[in-house]
């Protein structure tokens, strides 16, 4: 139980899925500066490879219902997020999300405007945020997080990937 209470506490750090098979990217001269509201959250994760409430139920010996409902709670906690990021003209960026202290530092497009780089601060390592749709009031963006964790303390860790998709709307 307290590796599924850990599992909670870590998706609600993460921001963002990765899905190739949506709508193309506008690769065109699209103004990403002013406010952009979070909308829409989606998030989905598997540990090595098997969809979370399969996994509960085959490593933590849950029954159906009970793993579906802590799956159910995962997503319904992430895909709860709220918050909003402004885009200034001199490539900086100010965030805040629910409860979370604000953040600001600077962003880019990289890759034919493909990549949104976000850098905290000083952070050494940006987060890079997979632009799947960008119009003129619509940014939809992916992000895949990959973590190695003993999630049922068996003295092997297990790969975690967390895909979200965050939807934003100017």
């Amino acid at each position: 139980m307290r590796n599924l209470i850990w599992l909670f506490i870590f998706g609600t750090f993460l921001i963002t899925g990765c899905n190739n098979d949506d709508e193309p990217v506008n690769n065109g001269a699209i103004d990403l500066v002013g406010e952009w509201t979070a909308t829409n959250v989606s998030v989905s994760m598997t540990v090595d490879g098997t969809p979370l409430a399969q996994w509960l139920q085959e490593a933590m010996d849950l029954s159906d219902a009970e793993a579906q409902e802590y799956a159910d709670l995962f997503a319904e906690e992430m895909s709860g997020m709220t918050g909003t990021i402004t885009f200034n003209e001199d490539n900086t960026y100010t965030a805040h999300f629910g409860d979370d202290p604000e953040e600001s530092g600077t962003w880019e497009f990289i890759n034919n405007n493909q990549t949104l780089i976000l850098t905290e601060g000083d952070d050494d390592s940006p987060m890079e945020l997979n632009v799947i749709t960008l119009t003129e009031t619509t940014l939809k963006v992916g992000i895949e997080e990959v973590e190695s964790e003993d999630m049922n303390d068996d003295g092997t860790k297990e790969d975690l990937v967390i895909n979200m998709e965050l939807t934003f709307e100017k």
